[in-house]
């Protein structure tokens, strides 16, 4: 069986970031943006009525509320990097074969395999240098796109928008 798309991807820690953010709970970063919006009206208010003990606890939760926002998805991505590397010595790497029926996924540490029907597919997301592929409990596969060894990204897109006719497309 001949490939029609191959693919190489390091899980570095910059992949990660990218993955945890780009998959990030809707519902956590819109509270955050909420609790942004209200603290930062609260924060004026008091400082218009000078409140300044309020203003100070306004400033308290608004750093709080910022680092949840910001921090969550650089911690998540610092562990898993670091995770690897404590159990593999070094950051992952997969050369993902892509066949006219599935795709097939080879971690070149452990030579395990992974394989993957498109109808299994939940969700197609891009990050700045990556496509997302979410499967069901929560697995992902990260598509490097400067990683293409056969095709093109433009003809990888329009291959998994055809062929995922189960997953939800944000791309």
């Amino acid at each position: 069986m001949t490939t029609i798309f191959e693919n190489q991807c390091t899980y570095t820690y910059e992949y990660y970031l990218q993955l945890k953010r780009a998959t990030l709970d809707k519902s956590f970063v819109n509270t955050c943006y909420s609790a942004l919006v209200i603290i930062t009206a609260l924060g004026v208010l008091t400082v218009v009525k000078n409140w300044y003990t309020f203003t100070i606890a306004a400033v308290v939760a608004l750093i709080f509320v910022l680092y949840r926002l910001i921090g969550t998805p650089i911690r998540l991505a610092s562990f898993a990097a670091k995770k690897n590397r404590q159990v593999h010595g070094r950051d992952i790497e997969t050369i993902n074969h892509f066949y006219e029926d599935h795709l097939l996924a080879v971690n070149t540490l452990s030579q395990g395999k992974t394989n993957i029907k498109y109808e299994e597919v939940r969700t197609l997301m891009q990050s700045k240098n990556l496509f997302i592929i979410g499967m069901d409990k929560g697995l992902v596969l990260l598509i490097d796109k400067n990683g293409f060894l056969k095709g093109t990204v433009e003809e990888f897109l329009i291959f998994m928008k055809e062929k995922c006719v189960n997953a939800e497309v944000k791309i």
